[in-house]
């Protein structure tokens, strides 16, 4: 079955309703400064709250990091300058040869 859409407009201190038919009571506003004033100082006091709570989180998600000892990160590190020294001799091979077939097609000099 397709859904209703009703538009009714309320009055401002007129229930709340959801579109189940239940109906919310309206907010009481009595001494509106001071409520005010406490869900400010909730709302602040909570996000440092929140703040601290993600730096005790992810204090122990650092405590559970199993970290490499230095005999494996020199090895790692061995073998990274390996690569990168032999992929350094690669490119500069490729660029010679292509900067002699280029004097060789073009016969000017460099």
């Amino acid at each position: 079955m397709a859904k209703k859409n009703v538009n009714v407009e309320l009055a401002d201190n007129a229930p709340l309703s959801d579109n189940l038919g239940s109906v919310q009571a309206p907010a009481q506003t009595n001494s509106k400064n001071n409520k005010k004033d406490k869900s400010a100082d909730n709302k602040f006091s909570a996000f440092f709250k929140r703040i601290g709570k993600r730096f005790k989180e992810m204090g122990s998600e650092l405590k559970k990091v199993n970290w490499p000892t230095w005999k494996v990160t020199l090895a790692s590190l061995g073998t990274v300058l390996v690569v990168v020294v032999a992929f350094l001799i690669i490119t500069m091979g490729f660029d010679t040869f292509c900067v002699w077939l280029l004097k060789l097609l073009t016969g000017a000099e460099f």
